[in-house]
């Protein structure tokens, strides 16, 4: 993986991470940072992980999950590329792409993906879920979430989209 993708995928997980954290009104990591990651990368991550782990009180498990992810990225990065070297370009692109991929949903945002009523039809992804599960996952059921919290399973939106997508295909055919 490029030293651009990593960074960029940094600065995205910071941004949803912070989203998640920080109180209403704050400005989000990547209005923040997100140009000035581009001139020093390794100064501007450093400053960035500083403002999240001020922050660390508020860490659930969605929380956690998303640290684990940026610590990850951060081990693969070496000494000679954990520098402020600029970084091309299309880092910008990179990060975009990871941060559409990182949004988290639940219960009630996947109903208003797939265009259900909550109300009407509470038990309808339960039975979806559950029929998915025993089947072991496979693709074309419902997602595997990913992680079930008290609240219920959360999944990536994408992962939502996909299904929708998927299905309104089948639908069409």
């Amino acid at each position: 993986m490029s030293r651009e993708v990593i960074f960029a995928r940094l600065i995205a997980i910071a941004t949803v991470l912070g989203e998640l954290v920080f109180d209403k009104g704050t400005p989000t990591i990547a209005s923040q940072f997100l140009t000035r990651i581009g001139r020093e990368p390794a100064k501007t991550i450093a400053i960035i992980h500083e403002r999240l782990m001020q922050h660390a009180h508020k860490f659930g498990p969605e929380e956690m999950q998303l640290l684990d992810m940026f610590g990850e990225l951060i081990d693969q990065l070496d000494l000679e590329t954990f520098d402020n070297q600029p970084l091309d370009q299309d880092y910008l692109i990179h990060y975009y792409k990871q941060k559409h991929a990182l949004k988290i949903v639940g219960y009630k945002e996947a109903y208003v993906i797939l265009g259900w009523d909550y109300e009407k039809n509470r038990t309808m992804l339960n039975t979806y879920l559950k029929r998915a599960e025993e089947k072991g996952w496979p693709k074309g059921m419902f997602p595997k979430p990913l992680q079930v919290l008290a609240s219920g399973p959360i999944w990536y939106e994408k992962q939502i989209i996909d299904y929708r997508d998927a299905r309104n295909k089948i639908k069409e055919d």
